[in-house]
């Protein structure tokens, strides 16, 4: 066999080995993947500024009222509450972290318009901004009215409404005292004619007070009243009757008259 047989023979082995082959696709080499870095950490700052509410009363008792702010990270640790008038004075204290309200009695001696509250959250970092005040009113107790500033007892006579000093009505007064809130009716037997009396005057014998207690009437016919501020007219006793509003006057009617 000639070599060119070999040679031509060996090329059909491999011409059909090759037909007959499955052709394999080349692999795809995976590409690689980088892993996710950690978020980090925000840096702890002070809290948030806090929000404080007032409330006062009628007897200058006020009560302040606050809400946890954010505390960005660190605990609060605790809390100041300023007050404050904006001239003369200031008022600082000091809370725990779980302390969220307290109530300051306020003297009514002089009364300034507007006044102010702020509350600071503290933690490790520091102190919240101030920026979230408050103002309150802090008027005059009853009994008193404001004037440019201070606090005026109202005067015996006189009675206290809405801030102002008002004078009694007839069949009223004060019974001499000051810094009232209402004026009463006078009792029985007692009278005041005029607006502004700082006492009621006493219906004379025979007499007693009328029902508006702005004057006496005379006691009725078979009836008297022995003294000074009786409260109502008595029935004359048997035999001392004269027709009048008065009874007999002999020594012996006037002792069976008087009451033991």
């Amino acid at each position: 066999m000639s070599s060119y047989t070999v040679v031509f023979t060996v090329f059909l082995l491999l011409l059909s080995v090759t037909a007959g082959a499955k052709v394999v696709p080349p692999t795809k080499t995976p590409t690689p993947t980088c892993a996710a870095e950690p978020t980090p950490t925000p840096t702890p700052t002070v809290p948030d500024g806090v929000a404080v509410s007032a409330t006062v009363d009628q007897s200058n008792m006020a009560t302040f009222t606050w809400t946890a702010p954010n505390d960005n990270g660190s605990p609060i640790t605790g809390y100041t509450l300023t007050l404050n008038n904006g001239t003369s004075w200031t008022i600082s204290r000091h809370y725990s972290s779980s302390e969220l309200s307290d109530s300051v009695q306020f003297s009514p001696a002089v009364v300034s318009s507007v006044r102010t509250a702020t509350v600071v959250a503290t933690n490790a970092i520091g102190d919240s901004p101030s920026d979230k005040p408050t103002t309150f009113h802090i008027g005059c107790n009853p009994g008193r009215k404001d004037t440019n500033g201070q606090c005026v007892t109202c005067s015996a006579g006189q009675y206290e409404s809405q801030g102002k000093c008002i004078n009694c009505a007839m069949g009223t007064s004060t019974n001499h005292m000051r810094g009232v809130t209402e004026c009463p009716t006078c009792p029985e037997g007692y009278f005041s004619k005029s607006v502004g009396a700082y006492e009621c005057s006493a219906c004379p014998p025979g007499s007693t007070s009328n029902d508006a207690a702005t004057g006496c009437d005379l006691c009725p016919v078979g009836t008297y009243s022995w003294q000074y501020g009786s409260a109502n007219c008595l029935p004359c006793p048997s035999g001392t009757e004269t027709g009048a509003n008065t009874c007999l006057e002999d020594i012996d009617a006037q002792q069976n008259a008087t009451p033991q």
